[in-house]
């Protein structure tokens, strides 16, 4: 049965990445808006797990992850509607969304290096909700101020900092592996390969 419903996995898996692939050939705004919203739903579902199962458990990882997948959702929700295209923010160019991309990658990659603090205590579900509410105000509140540095140029291209931003986030989250790879103990062997593999795709998004 288990192996069935792999291949059942892989062939919805198959299918989504063939359908979102034509969809890039015919409008690249609708492929970017599909995929998105595909990551943003993940991410918002990883809260609402995370903050259902909260009390099953002393250990703060999970909820503390959850939450920060909120507010990374949150930051690629805004940069979705930013998209050049799609109309929602009018006299912004191409580096708005550069910007809220850069944001929530350097949220969730920060956050995955804090969080195995939490995997021997508990997490404060509502101090952790409203540091990262302030977290993403701060940040919306740069970039639409003009005070984030510029991560694109229209006409020349992606700036060196978007480009420097882009390895220092793949090194934070090399460290966060780093860090969980010392405590692997702490999970199932099967939660920690797929956290193991979360991160290693992470890092090679980022690079690509």
């Amino acid at each position: 049965l288990g192996s069935r419903e792999q291949l059942g996995g892989l062939l919805a898996a198959g299918l989504l990445l063939g359908g979102l692939a034509i969809t890039s050939l015919s409008s690249y705004p609708l492929f970017h808006s599909l995929a998105e919203v595909f990551s943003i739903l993940v991410a918002f579902g990883a809260f609402m797990i995370a903050w259902d199962t909260r009390r099953l458990t002393d250990i703060g990882f999970f909820l503390f992850l959850g939450i920060a997948a909120l507010a990374a959702g949150g930051l690629d929700l805004v940069h979705t509607l930013a998209y050049k295209g799609m109309g929602v923010f009018p006299g912004y160019d191409a580096d708005l969304p550069t910007q809220l991309w850069i944001a929530a990658r350097a949220l969730q990659a920060v956050s995955f290096l804090v969080a195995p603090w939490f995997l021997a205590r508990r997490c404060s579900p509502w101090r952790a909700l409203l540091a990262y509410a302030a977290i993403d105000t701060l940040v919306l509140v740069a970039i639409f101020s003009g005070r984030f540095p510029t991560c694109f140029v229209e006409g020349v291209g992606l700036t060196r900092f978007k480009v420097v931003s882009e390895y220092v986030i793949s090194g934070i989250l090399l460290a966060a592996l780093g860090l969980l790879a010392r405590q692997r103990q702490a999970f199932p062997p099967h939660v920690w390969r797929l956290l193991r593999g979360s991160l290693l795709l992470t890092v090679g998004s980022e690079l690509a």
